[in-house]
């Protein structure tokens, strides 16, 4: 949590048509970092970012910052950016003792 200063975890869940209606049901409480943290934690960091993508390397264009190795790998994170944009990058920002 401390990534992207939310105060609680993640929890995934699922919308089910139950006797009653429309229904929602927990899946799975994320006790950790997940992929919701990287991303706004990404666009702290990196205020021109638009979009978090997980993408194949062979889609990466010049507006898209990656943030894990595309060398030898099939897919990357990025970030997109804003047309024309490069940063600023703001250092501090992604501190995982930050609380917020």
């Amino acid at each position: 949590p401390g990534t992207c200063g939310a105060e609680t975890c993640g929890v995934d869940v699922g919308v089910i048509r139950g006797a009653a209606g429309l229904e929602l049901r927990l899946l799975e409480c994320n006790a950790r970092t997940t992929m919701s943290h990287v991303a706004l934690a990404a666009k702290r960091r990196v205020p021109a970012a638009t979009r978090f993508l997980v993408v194949p390397v062979r889609e990466l264009r010049p507006e898209h910052l990656p943030l894990t190795d595309p060398a030898g790998a099939d897919f990357v994170a990025a970030l997109e950016l804003e047309d024309g944009a490069g940063g600023p990058f703001l250092d501090g920002a992604d501190d995982l003792d930050d609380t917020g």
